[in-house]
């Protein structure tokens, strides 16, 4: 956090293979969907480079934030997690969830730190205020982008794109389905 406000942050690129990213995602958050008995679909769809020049640290942390906030705030139904190619150099990863959605008043301040407390009180759920924050920032640092559009009552979908680079090579075909947990297509937010 010092590091990122001071702007001493540095991105670390390297290869990164977006369905090992994938794979790992879904390994960190299974059970905690599992434990709140909730549906959880995790996929990559179309055509995805078998390899991408990106900061893998940073895109998980990312990551596991926004489905950690899903899980959070979902009570029944589930959480769903889709990755893809917008074009050439941008991937584009959607979390949707059937949680208790966003009072549109928060929105606004949604990346701001600290931007959601009054809401962590009123659903006796923990945190501190700081990880929607983070995850902006460091989208902004890759040159991203990041959106949260939110119906209170039916849900949340957070939209993260992140520019990559595909190394050298063929693409693997898509869909790759990361789970066996029971899917369910969610309707629109």
């Amino acid at each position: 956090m010092k590091k990122l406000d001071e702007g001493t942050l540095k991105l670390k690129y390297g290869d990164v293979s977006l369905k090992s990213l994938f794979d790992h995602l879904h390994q960190f958050i299974r059970l905690r969907s599992q434990l709140k008995n909730l549906e959880l679909s995790v996929r990559l769809e179309g055509p995805i480079p078998n390899c991408v020049q990106a900061d893998k640290r940073r895109i998980m942390q990312i990551l596991l934030n926004l489905a950690c906030n899903s899980i959070k705030y979902t009570f029944e139904g589930g959480v769903e997690i889709v990755g893809r190619m917008r074009d050439a150099t941008h991937f584009v990863v959607e979390i949707s969830d059937t949680g208790i959605g966003i009072d549109p008043s928060l929105l606004e301040r949604i990346f701001s730190m600290f931007g959601l407390i009054d809401k962590k009180a009123s659903t006796h759920e923990t945190g501190v205020g700081i990880g929607l924050y983070l995850c902006k920032r460091l989208v902004d640092m890759m040159q991203g982008k990041i959106a949260i559009q939110s119906v209170q009552g039916r849900g949340t979908k957070c939209t993260v794109e992140i520019p990559v680079v595909p190394t050298i090579g063929t693409h693997s075909p898509g869909p790759v389905l990361i789970t066996c947990i029971p899917v369910r297509v969610f309707g629109a937010i």
